[in-house]
């Protein structure tokens, strides 16, 4: 009598596990909100994937990959706008810029960096814009002093002081 019982236990069993397939089933946004959608390349790689809301309204963290796999782009969205920290990437895998969006608009310290790992630029964004001073640099390490300045406004408005 307790042969059919287990049986009928491991058959049970058997067609629960079969039939779950996570990767076809939505998941809800660990963050409260939103179905999670993945989009392929043609190839099956991942070109995005996040979380949306039935409205189409991006919310939580999303990843975008170049077709090689790479990790290209990665950060928060907030109501359909960045938020917080984003960080994107070079097809070699290198960092290329990194910085804060609040309400979609790019605030505070951002950098950005060669594919050969050194820095081009680095400064402050206020409302989106670039406010104070930006350095620029060459691939070999030296400042670029026609684009580098004081910005106001997103507007070189000044060079930056020369060094002795």
């Amino acid at each position: 009598m307790n042969i059919p019982r287990i049986a009928l236990v491991l058959l049970a069993s058997l067609i629960c596990v079969g039939c779950s397939d996570a990767s076809e089933e939505p998941t809800p946004d660990p963050t409260g909100g939103g179905e999670k959608v993945v989009e392929r390349y043609e190839s099956g790689q991942k070109k995005f994937e996040g979380y949306l809301l039935e409205d189409g309204t991006k919310v939580g963290i999303w990843t975008y990959w170049y077709k090689h796999g790479q990790r290209k782009e990665e950060g928060k969205f907030k109501n359909g706008k960045k938020e917080g920290r984003w960080t994107a990437w070079h097809k070699n895998g290198k960092k290329f810029k990194e910085g804060i969006f609040v309400n979609g608009e790019k605030e505070g310290r951002w950098t950005c960096w060669y594919q050969n790992g050194k820095k081009y630029s680095e400064g402050e964004y206020k409302n989106g814009k670039k406010e104070g001073p930006w350095p620029y640099w060459f691939d070999t390490g030296s400042i670029h002093h026609y684009t580098s300045g004081i910005y106001k406004d997103d507007e070189k408005v000044a060079d930056l002081p020369k060094k002795n």
